[in-house]
């Protein structure tokens, strides 16, 4: 007779691993261990400390050795949101990918998503952001944990009185250079990112 699994203990309160402090973790599911670095952003994702979780966010690009200005953009200057955060798994690695929003009417690239990507222990290893000036356009991007057929993991659509609209917007990818598409009238989603080694692989626009 097979020995029966333990059973599945309830999320923990004050989670070392993610610095919940007192709420419910959002990682209920899978849960590696992070890094303390790691930790601090993941607290600022929970509680929706905006500025908070930049600040931590640049520090530990900073102690990747890469340039957080560089690396974030004008996500470095500016109070972002959390929307997700999820652990993703993609050729036998763990990922931690957060989608954070800094649209303002106040900045020409009225719409702005960015797509982060971490290791638990602390890497910072790619960001993507996308923006469009069109006033009338919601950006809504979506985590895939398990991925689409063509390996889709980020799909960035959009709602609002843009769908009736066409217009061009931006890709912005560390290291990489920079993409424009064109949204056409009534398409949804106009951009898609699947995770590749440990980089952002963009598969729309092309």
């Amino acid at each position: 007779m097979a020995p029966s699994l333990p059973p599945v203990p309830p999320p923990r309160i004050g989670c070392p691993d993610c610095g919940d402090s007192g709420n419910v973790s959002l990682f209920r599911s899978f849960r590696p261990r992070v890094s303390p670095t790691v930790g601090l952003v993941l607290r600022g994702a929970t509680l929706s400390e905006g500025f908070d979780s930049i600040q931590a966010l640049k520090s530990l690009v900073l102690a990747d050795g890469k340039d957080p200005t560089a690396f974030l953009g004008g996500l470095v200057l500016l109070q972002a949101d959390f929307i997700q955060a999820r652990y993703v798994e993609s050729d036998g690695r763990t990922h931690l990918l957060l989608l954070m929003d800094s649209s303002t009417p106040l900045r020409p690239e009225h719409s702005t998503i960015a797509a982060v990507l971490l290791s638990p222990e602390g890497r910072a290893l790619d960001c993507v952001r996308f923006a469009c000036e069109n006033l009338d356009t919601d950006l809504v991007p979506e985590i895939f944990v398990e991925p689409l057929a063509d390996g889709t993991r980020v799909k960035v659509s959009r709602s609002g009185r843009g769908l009736k609209e066409t217009f061009t917007y931006r890709v912005a990818h560390w290291q990489r250079p920079d993409r424009e598409g064109v949204a056409k009238e009534g398409d949804p989603i106009f951009c898609a990112l699947r995770i590749s080694g440990d980089r952002f692989e963009v598969l729309a626009p092309e």
